[in-house]
């Protein structure tokens, strides 16, 4: 047992010679046909490069003796040559790292700063750091400021609308009183003017045609006004469609007033030719009351009146 193992342990060495790795990389080098159709062709492969099985292509592709020498000479050459190579690798990179050292070193002598020059710098760093500082607050100040007066100018603008939305609701309420009040006024000139053209036309159109004319009493009486006299007639209840007998008669003498009442100057007639001595007096309102006008009658003496109503006969 101690013998074979005395023997994988040998081959093992052998196997790590320079020597035979060095031949191995030269042989696998100049076969890399073998070796790349060994380990990375599939048998369908080698159908395509016209090879009939894996011997056939190591035997059309094995290289002969000259080319083995080859390569035991490239193993015996890198084999006596790698060491020197590696010692000459090693002392090409020592003095290229003592060249960078030294170089550094000069370069970092080259770039030194006296310490107070140091110091003023640091100062002027520490005074831009501090401006910075102070910029920034300013801004976040400002900012601040900004957002308070948006809020301030929103607030301000509704407050003005509520407030124009209220004075213009008011307006349109004022404007709609005053245009009642218009309304009332120029209903109550027209009234007025009429009354007034009615006073200087002394009309009394309003008045004529068939009426009754009921006393305070009770007691009624049948007339019939024009535009120049007022006739009494016998019967109160006769029909309009039937013969009616004049009892009186009335001339108007003047028909005068103001804006409430007209004023008529009566003088009687009866039936004969000469009238009376006496005059008598109505005051006729302009206005009716349902249909109805509350009149008064006044003689000379004016102290003394009676009160009748006039309403229209039927």
């Amino acid at each position: 047992m101690d013998k074979v193992s005395d023997l994988f342990k040998e081959l093992k060495d052998r196997i790590n010679n320079p020597l035979v790795i060095s031949f191995v990389v030269s042989w696998v080098f100049l076969n890399w046909r073998i070796f790349v159709g060994l380990f990375f062709y599939k048998s369908n492969e080698l159908d395509v490069d016209k090879y009939k099985s894996y011997i056939d292509l190591i035997e059309r592709n094995n290289i002969d003796h000259y080319h083995r020498a080859t390569a035991i000479l490239i193993a015996i050459i890198y084999t006596l040559f790698y060491p020197l190579l590696k010692q000459f690798i090693l002392i090409f990179g020592t003095f290229f790292d003592k060249w960078g050292t030294t170089l550094s070193l000069r370069v970092v002598n080259a770039a030194r700063v006296p310490f107070s020059e140091v110091m003023v710098e640091k100062k002027k760093n520490q005074s831009l750091q501090n401006e910075v500082t102070t910029y920034t607050n300013d801004r976040d100040n400002l900012q601040t400021t900004i957002s308070n007066l948006r809020l301030r100018i929103s607030e301000i603008e509704k407050e003005k609308s509520e407030e124009v939305a209220k004075v213009t609701q008011e307006t349109n309420k004022e404007i709609t009183e005053t245009n009642h009040q218009l309304k009332s006024v120029y209903e109550e000139n027209t009234e007025l003017k009429n009354r007034i053209n009615l006073l200087e036309n002394s009309k009394i159109d309003f008045l004529l045609g068939m009426r009754r004319l009921i006393y305070q009493s009770g007691s009624q009486a049948l007339i019939k006004i024009t535009s120049d006299e007022i006739i009494y007639y016998i019967d109160s209840n006769a029909s309009l469609s039937g013969r009616l007998h004049v009892d009186k008669t009335f001339k108007i003498l003047e028909v005068s007033g103001n804006l409430k009442a007209i004023i008529l100057t009566l003088q009687l007639y009866n039936n004969s030719i000469q009238p009376s001595s006496t005059k008598y007096f109505w005051r006729v309102p302009l206005q009716a009351e349902d249909g109805k006008y509350l009149c008064r009658s006044l003689n000379n003496d004016i102290n003394e009146e009676s009160n009748f109503t006039l309403i229209e006969a039927h």
